[in-house]
């Protein structure tokens, strides 16, 4: 009997995640792979589900080849990958977002999403003391965006607003959004750190529900709005529309935004 088809998909994910936690950032290990699960393996085809159908172009652009390699050597044979959206909702967690807000008090639910983890806990936390300006490496590729953050966190809406970040994978954007958050946070300021994709996520539930109007004052009463990973509202139309309304809003009421790509603006 094949190995492979003796072993339980849940048992194979298993060691597939443990596999792709120790070849990716923590941010991308926790946004992209927390929802997924593998649905179904046949022969050397691979179904991957994920609840969340943001992520299935970001898998297929970056994830494929390093998921295929990651279930390859799980599965002891050669495999092909493919990703999809999982429509049974009960079998993922809730995507949950990271602020730097403390928990707001009136919601239950949002105080349950809040403490899941360290990893999506708001990043005023302990555990994501390890983001600050002290503690980020600054060498020659890196020093004027440093800099410009460091200004920005002193000074938010003076100068420099917006700030765009752009650089490759693993060059410090998102350590340096969470230092200006936790600058913000010290101050007594209101910031709030968040995915493009969890903006897109947030902005989807808030029209299901009807709560756009919950969604905007959220984000247009913030003294800093840090947004991770900007270039994943493109080709969104009515997404782009609304950042562009938020982008308004803060800009004319002196507020900071910071913006992460790691795409050319």
């Amino acid at each position: 009997m094949d190995l492979a088809l003796a072993m339980d998909p849940g048992d194979v994910w298993k060691q597939t995640l443990c596999d792709l936690q120790l070849q990716i950032r923590a941010e991308d290990f926790q946004t992209w792979f927390r929802e997924a699960s593998l649905l179904t393996y046949e022969g050397n085809h691979c179904v991957v589900g994920t609840r969340n159908p943001f992520a299935i172009e970001w898998l297929n652009q970056r994830c494929r080849g390093l998921v295929g390699r990651s279930l390859t050597s799980v599965l002891g044979q050669t495999v092909d990958v493919e990703f999809v959206v999982q429509t049974d909702a009960a079998l993922t967690p809730p995507l949950v977002e990271l602020t730097l807000e403390a928990p707001p008090a009136e919601s239950s639910t949002r105080r349950r999403r809040a403490s899941i983890s360290a990893d999506t806990a708001p990043l005023a936390w302990p555990a994501h003391a390890r983001f600050s300006f002290d503690n980020f490496v600054v060498g020659s590729s890196n020093a004027l965006a440093h800099a410009a953050c460091a200004v920005v966190a002193d000074r938010p809406g003076e100068v420099h607003n917006p700030l765009f970040i752009y650089g490759g994978v693993g060059m410090g954007k998102t350590h340096l959004l969470r230092a200006i958050g936790h600058e913000a946070f010290a101050r007594g300021r209101k910031a709030v750190y968040i995915s493009a994709e969890t903006f897109i996520h947030e902005f989807v539930g808030s029209i299901s529900r009807g709560r756009m109007e919950d969604f905007r004052n959220r984000y247009r009463e913030a003294d800093y709005l840090l947004v991770d990973d900007v270039q994943f509202i493109a080709g969104k139309e009515q997404t782009q529309d609304e950042f562009f309304h938020t982008f308004n809003a803060l800009q004319e009421a002196g507020r900071q935004i910071v913006l992460t790509s790691d795409r050319h603006p």
